[in-house]
């Protein structure tokens, strides 16, 4: 069954992220169609970064003007398009418009037909440019005035209409309660650690920020390895948190023990929880873990672990103090 999703706000608010997240509940490997043309240093550096932060299954088709080609030819059920409003000025940039617009709204159409025919989740993003003042200019007003069509045409198509606004959803058109409902509409965040991939934590990072809310950065240090994070990984991290509005959590290394029995080695565990919440400061972390000590004993048929009341009473004692 065929699906038809429109995400649209301002610049910044989230929506290509939201649009990933849900395109990965419908397939391990949608097509990416991004509409944007890299005509200097910066956007061919936003390009690289958007596509790196994308799994590698993921198809990736850079295609400025005719998108529902690109729809029909990707061989994918499921399809992201970002976003229409580049796609639009990329059409009155070569003068492809026609009479009042025609051309785009246009394929437009045909694009909305194709997507019914072929049964696709067909995920769109677009801007809500004209909520500011009349543009003095009259190319700017021809853009902001073609937009609302395009943005109107589609969203009358969509079975879902969501606008983001801060990185907060908003649902302007659907039914919350389908099968297949928008997962941040509903109220839970999914998260996990950073070692679900055989690979760093910044290649983590990488690879999951599109599919969950928060990773946990499970930090250690041994002798053979270190996850502890430099300040130039902090700021990496940070990056990479913005553009996915991402949040983390750390997972403070199992060494340290703020309730041990020695009170030189619970000064030292204070001191390295300090300097880890200092380096870690730049990512706003959504909260820190620290584990608390479990003892094992063997039961009649095997070994358990349990935290008993009296334990958790002198940990508190210690840790409070």
């Amino acid at each position: 069954m065929g699906r038809l999703i429109l995400i649209t706000g301002g610049e910044r608010s989230g929506k290509s992220r939201l649009a990933c997240r849900l395109a990965s509940m419908f397939s391990d490997s949608p097509a990416f169609i991004a509409t944007a043309e890299p005509k200097d240093d910066e956007m061919r550096r936003r390009i690289e970064e958007h596509r790196k932060s994308r799994p590698e299954s993921w198809l990736t088709i850079e295609e400025p003007v005719f998108i529902r080609n690109a729809v029909e030819n990707c061989g994918r059920d499921v399809v992201i398009i970002d976003c229409l409003t580049l796609w639009l000025s990329n059409h009155l940039q070569s003068d492809n418009v026609g009479a009042h617009g025609s051309a785009p709204l246009r394929e437009i159409r045909t694009l909305i037909e194709l997507a019914r025919q072929k049964e696709l989740v067909l995920i769109i993003v677009t801007n809500e440019v004209g909520m500011g003042i009349i543009p003095a200019n009259p190319l700017a007003r021809k853009f902001t005035h073609l937009q609302g069509l395009v943005n109107q045409t589609v969203a009358d198509a969509s079975d879902t209409v969501i606008a983001m606004i801060s990185g907060q959803p908003l649902l302007l058109k659907g039914n919350v309660g389908a099968r297949h409902a928008v997962p941040l509409l509903i109220p839970f965040r999914i998260g996990t650690t950073s070692y679900i991939y055989p690979a760093d934590i910044e290649m983590n990072i990488r690879k999951l920020a599109h599919r969950v809310d928060d990773v946990e950065l499970v930090i250690f240090e041994s002798e053979q390895v270190s996850a502890y994070p430099s300040a130039e990984d902090v700021l990496r991290f940070s990056s990479y948190a913005a553009r996915a509005n991402l949040t983390f959590t750390v997972h403070l290394p199992l060494k340290c023990s703020i309730a041990h029995p020695d009170k030189k080695c619970r000064q030292e565990s204070v001191e390295e929880i300090v300097k880890l919440i200092h380096r870690t400061k730049p990512l706003m972390p959504f909260s820190y873990i620290l584990h608390v000590p479990i003892e094992e004993i063997q039961t009649e048929n095997r070994k358990v672990k349990i935290l008993s009341a009296e334990g958790l009473k002198v940990w508190q004692g210690l840790a409070v103090e």
